[in-house]
Formats: structure tokens, C-alpha cells, sequence
């Protein structure tokens, strides 16, 4: 399983692999980039890899980071733009799963500062900003 993620495939506006760069000189430009999104009753997000199929990427990701498998759907794809904290900015295609289990979470020694935990109520909630950038967008 490979969770060294220091690098973004780059993409056109439809999704077509253009490249790749290291993911902070991503961020710190705002090119637009593939990242994936999981919805679970929590979330964890990264970036495929250049040769990744995004569904198999997604769901090593969510093993790394919360210790468990479930099957993902592809529930839709979006783009946004946002100024983040440090000077960076996102500039993902994200294509967000859905996946459904009945195993409780647990956090392991994967786990990165990056993961995140929000229940879906909070994120269709008009308080959203709170808990993501870009549900303000889509």
C-alpha cells in the first residue's frame, strides 16, 4: 500500500491526466489537480497517484488512515478553487464516494493530522463552512 502521497496528478477540465507535480507546488500555485473524497459518517480525502485508478486509491486511503474496507461508490465529481491557510490554495477535481458499513471506526498508527472527522448532518448544514471549504462551492 503506498501512502507516500508528495505528488498531484494534474488535469484538464475534464478530468484528462496532464502531469504531475509535487503536491505542496500545487497547492502554493492553485493548478488544478485529482483528489478524491470519501463519505462515510466520516470523511478522509487525499490525491491518486499518477497511476492510481481513483476507486482503489480511495479505498487504500481510507484503510491507511481509518483501518478499515468497505465498498465506495463513485457518487459525483466537482471542481473548486479556494484560497486555504499557509498561502496555498485548492484547485481539486474531487471525485467523492459513498461507501456504507456497520464497522465502527478506529483510529490506527496510519492515521495522519490530515484526517478529518465530520458527520454528513454537519456537512449539509448551513453551518458548513465550519467543517468544509468546498461544500460552499458546489
Amino acid at each position: 500500500m503506498r501512502m507516500d502521497r508528495n505528488k498531484v496528478v494534474l488535469v484538464d477540465l475534464n478530468d484528462n491526466a496532464i502531469g504531475e507535480m509535487d503536491k505542496i507546488e500545487a497547492h502554493q500555485k492553485g493548478v488544478l489537480h485529482r483528489a478524491f473524497s470519501i463519505f462515510l459518517f466520516n470523511t478522509c480525502c487525499s490525491h491518486p497517484q499518477w497511476d492510481d485508478d481513483i476507486k482503489e486509491s480511495a479505498q487504500e486511503r481510507l484503510q491507511y488512515e481509518t483501518g478499515m474496507y468497505c465498498y465506495l461508490n463513485k457518487s459525483f465529481s466537482f471542481i473548486y478553487h479556494t484560497p486555504v491557510e499557509n498561502n496555498l490554495i485548492e484547485h481539486e477535481y474531487d471525485h467523492v464516494f459513498v461507501g456504507y458499513t456497520d464497522i465502527r471506526l478506529v483510529t490506527g498508527a496510519g492515521a495522519t493530522a490530515t484526517r478529518h472527522f465530520y458527520v454528513l448532518v454537519q456537512i449539509y448544514s448551513p453551518k458548513s463552512i465550519l467543517y468544509t471549504v468546498w461544500k460552499m462551492e458546489y
